[in-house]
């Protein structure tokens, strides 16, 4: 994601923090690839129908994101010590190792 480069415009903002056009071009892709659309094709028909219908529902998303990141950090969340790190980071490696042998018995 380009978030903070100087060609990657603000789109808005949350207590001071930027929304940049990259994390909703990005969140847009995810919508039209549900849609079985390419991502990056937004000029196409079927595109514009997503774009249309979601553009209002992925930046208010992306605003209640930011929320959120920003109550965590308030909350301290965002300070994690080395072992509650490694716990997270062993949680994370069993749940994407637990997922990739479900996906291979499909």
């Amino acid at each position: 994601m380009l978030s903070g480069c100087s060609n990657d415009p603000i789109i808005g903002s949350v207590d001071g923090e930027p929304i940049h056009n990259s994390a909703y071009l990005e969140a847009l892709d995810y919508y039209l690839s549900m849609y079985g659309l390419e991502s990056g094709d937004y000029t196409s028909e079927s595109a514009a129908y997503v774009i249309d219908a979601y553009q209002d529902s992925l930046l208010e998303q992306l605003a209640l994101q930011q929320v959120a990141l920003n109550k965590a950090k308030e909350l301290g969340f965002d300070q994690l010590s080395a072992e509650q790190q490694t716990e997270l980071d062993e949680t994370f490696n069993q749940t994407i190792n637990s997922w990739i042998e479900a996906f291979k018995t499909q």
